[in-house]
């Protein structure tokens, strides 16, 4: 843990759609395949944008696990990630947020949460 404090950027990408297109034809039929994230990402950074938000909703669940993929390579200093916690399905998140933090070799001691 660091006592350095968190700048967060204005605009972040969101990944809702990424990974629905395993289950079927993606959301306003735009299949997304994995290399094509991956393009996504690079434009994305080579444009400045290194805040990715997720949500174990998103992606029919698997958002995070393809966002984690699509960042591979890439250090852990270089981007955030931001996601959202709904305590209905705490079991379910929990487990996709342990995945996310596995595939995208996050240490998760850092991690916090707020309930509001």
């Amino acid at each position: 843990m660091t006592n350095k404090a968190l700048t967060v950027p204005a605009v972040a990408l969101g990944t809702w759609a990424w990974g629905d297109s395993e289950a079927g034809d993606g959301y306003f039929g735009s299949p997304l395949s994995e290399s094509g994230l991956r393009e996504v990402v690079e434009k994305a950074r080579s444009n400045g944008l290194t805040l990715w938000d997720t949500a174990v909703a998103y992606g029919m669940g698997r958002s995070g696990t393809v966002l984690a993929q699509a960042l591979t390579g890439h250090h852990r200093s270089e981007y955030q990630l931001s996601t959202k916690f709904t305590p209905q399905i705490a079991g379910e998140e929990i487990a996709e947020l342990e995945a996310l933090a596995d595939a995208a070799d996050i240490d998760t001691r850092g991690w916090w949460e707020h309930e509001m």
